[in-house]
């Protein structure tokens, strides 16, 4: 009987031993909870003066005479693997680009890794114009769908994006 028990336990071991394979790197967030990201909105600065705030997963439209100077996505966390490292990707229409951010740069010149140090926080970081290489010598960022991603240990953990569309004079 002692044999058949042990048996079955180490069935049940070896099946929840291929659990955190099958998760890939989302085990590691499990430990500090479970990691839970939510988009709010976008800022969208209009000719370096008004603010326009724009659902998740909006569009917000302009008229050709405006500048779009930067773009700021406003997501929540809570449940961060506190020590972990991650990424910030804002993916860009073609003529924009893609700004990856995986450390910061320090006025001494180091560079610090980005690390969640709280498991809950905001990321509302302002992508302005000139971050974008496709925009360099443009007054204005581009139309298109913008995505700010945020990948821990390789793996998609947020995704927001906005539109912005230039629907001509007005």
């Amino acid at each position: 009987m002692q044999a058949k028990s042990s048996n079955r336990w180490a069935a049940l071991l070896a099946g929840l031993a291929t659990v955190p394979m099958a998760l890939g790197n989302a085990a590691p967030a499990a430990a500090a909870g479970t990691f839970k990201a939510t988009d709010h909105n976008w800022v969208v600065a209009v000719n370096a003066a008004k603010l326009a705030h724009v659902p998740s997963g909006g569009t917000f439209k302009y008229c050709s005479t405006s500048d779009i100077s930067a773009i700021t996505p406003d997501v929540s966390y809570s449940g961060a693997p506190v020590g972990r490292t991650y990424k910030e990707k804002v993916i860009g229409p073609a003529a924009a680009g893609t700004i990856t951010i995986s450390a910061v740069h320090n006025v001494d010149g180091d560079v610090t890794p980005l690390k969640f140090t709280t498991s809950r926080g905001v990321w509302d970081n302002t992508y302005a114009i000139m971050s974008f290489s496709g925009s360099v010598g443009h007054s204005t960022l581009p139309p298109g769908t913008y995505s700010f991603v945020v990948l821990v240990g390789g793996v998609q953990k947020a995704r927001t994006a906005v539109t912005l569309n230039d629907h001509g004079s007005c």
